[in-house]
């Protein structure tokens, strides 16, 4: 497994990439969109290994992509493509609060 950074081995990640993807959606910006979707690339890759999220990492990942390409020329549909990698943050969040592991032990 590759090495990223030490800030961006926890919840820096997604909480960067979607303050990116929110400040593309403010300037309208391929670039900051881009950079959003780079951002979520490790939270990405270290969520697709629980099981039962594998296959959704990689949708969010890609959806990603796609929003990060069509930001200035279709928001709405770049906006629906953020939904599997928002969706997958949310329901981290809500086991992480309730104090639930996806880890056997």
């Amino acid at each position: 497994m590759p090495t990223f950074p030490p800030w961006l081995s926890g919840w820096e990640a997604p909480v960067i990439a979607l303050a990116l993807f929110g400040a593309a959606f403010a300037l309208e910006s391929t670039a900051l969109g881009a950079a959003g979707a780079a951002a979520s690339a490790p939270f990405c890759l270290f969520v697709s290994g629980y099981p039962i999220l594998g296959n959704i990492a990689w949708t969010a990942l890609l959806g990603n992509i796609i929003a990060a390409v069509l930001m200035r020329r279709r928001r709405d549909v770049a906006f629906a493509a953020l939904t599997p990698f928002a969706a997958i943050c949310i329901f981290l969040a809500v086991l992480a609060l309730r104090g639930i592991t996806l880890v056997h032990t």
